[in-house]
């Protein structure tokens, strides 16, 4: 700790002052000794003592006075020494106030920075929290966008449904007159067919289960000879079931309504041989003749390999409509198309159904090809134009029907 300068000074005056105390006592108390004075009945001795001890009390309290006098240093060490103390106390227990104050700020310094730490990785969290959100709001906004779009699609596709419906519904009608229009065309084919037969009954004494080139049976074959082979003799003894059930009866060994000759049953190992060459094939059993109730099935078999027969767009056939026909003149007409075309792709081995249909045509196709050829009153042409690739392997033919009004 440094000293200041009253100090040194103060210190510098204490020093010369009791070098003087000491020397004027001494002087003093020489000379009063030389005199041989007494005081208050002393001996010169002691008196000399007593001057001395008086003389420097004196000359102290003097000095004391005076740098007291002009000195606040001084006048504090003598006379505000206590208040000092007081104060220093007094002092002290503020600072250790104030140290505790100032802890208890540093400890909450301490929580509060901890406190903005915490806000501040909640704020970090938010901010990532906020871009998610922003994500999802961005792929909400896109979803409703393209839901909105379907939406609007779809309203439009139902409207379009409900006007189709609408128009179904005006067609109905017409529809109804079609529909008893075929069931007439049913009805006379019906007795057409039941003449034929009591006419071949009479011509050839029975029921005439099947006539001449009838498909019995067909199916589509493929895989190994062996495999190919077991195929085939399966569709044999189903064929010849059906037929027993329908009537016919043999009297070859091993078949209870079938007839068939020993080359083709020979045959049946290189058919398979020949048809495992083939992807697929379609197999046929096919009637020889007119087949009467009672009588045995003779029949023989076919092979075709898997072929395109028609391509998507071709023209399968067509008819010359005449100008003024009704409406159930036309669908005549194109009922015999469509039977020309079914006997025309049966030749070429297409497989058929068990009614031995071949050809699919759609009723509202049907129906706008009758309307299209009959309202205008002028000659037409209707085509069957094959809407998608026509594989003999594969039932049915689906075909559209277009008309082309002559001017």
């Amino acid at each position: 700790m440094g000293l200041s300068l009253s100090g040194v000074l103060l210190l510098l005056v204490l020093t010369i002052t009791g070098g003087t105390v000491a020397f004027i006592g001494d002087r003093l108390g020489i000379k009063v000794g030389k005199k041989r004075l007494t005081l208050f009945g002393l001996r010169p001795k002691h008196t000399s003592i007593l001057i001395t001890i008086i003389t420097g009390m004196i000359i102290t309290l003097g000095t004391v006075t005076f740098l007291a006098a002009i000195s606040v240093e001084v006048r504090t060490a003598l006379f505000g020494l206590e208040e000092l103390k007081t104060t220093l106390a007094s002092q002290k227990e503020e600072l250790v106030t104030k140290e505790k104050d100032l802890a208890e700020l540093s400890s909450l310094i301490a929580k509060t920075k901890d406190e903005l730490a915490n806000i501040d990785s909640q704020r970090i969290a938010a901010i990532e929290e906020l871009r998610v959100t922003d994500s999802k709001l961005s792929q909400l906004n896109k979803d409703y966008s393209l839901i909105k779009k379907q939406l609007t699609d779809a309203s439009t596709k139902l409207d379009q449904k409900t006007l189709e419906l609408e128009i179904a519904e005006s067609r109905v009608d017409v529809l109804k007159e079609v529909e008893q229009r075929l069931t007439a065309r049913i009805e006379e084919t019906t007795k057409s067919k039941q003449y034929t037969e009591e006419f071949l009954v009479r011509l050839y004494g029975g029921y005439i289960l099947y006539q001449t080139d009838d498909i019995i049976y067909n199916k589509v074959v493929s895989g190994t000879d062996k495999e190919i082979e077991k195929q085939i003799r399966s569709a044999i003894e189903l064929t010849d079931s059906l037929a027993y059930e329908k009537g016919a009866r043999s009297t070859q060994i091993g078949f209870k309504a079938l007839k068939i000759s020993a080359d083709d049953l020979n045959s049946i190992m290189d058919l398979a041989s020949f048809a495992s060459s083939n992807k697929e094939g379609v197999f046929r059993i096919v009637s020889w003749g007119n087949t009467v109730l009672g009588e045995p099935l003779a029949c023989f078999f076919e092979y075709f390999p898997k072929e395109k027969i028609f391509n998507k767009g071709d023209l399968l056939a067509e008819t010359v409509v005449k100008s003024n026909l009704n409406s159930q003149e036309v669908f005549e007409e194109i009922a015999n198309m469509l039977t020309n075309l079914n006997i025309t792709v049966r030749k070429k081995g297409m497989i058929v159904g068990e009614n031995g249909k071949v050809v699919d045509v759609p009723v509202k196709n049907l129906q706008l090809a009758i309307d299209n050829a009959t309202k205008r009153g002028n000659t037409s042409k209707i085509k069957a134009i094959a809407a998608e690739d026509v594989i003999n392997t594969e039932f049915p033919i689906n075909c559209e029907l277009e008309v082309e009004v002559f001017p």
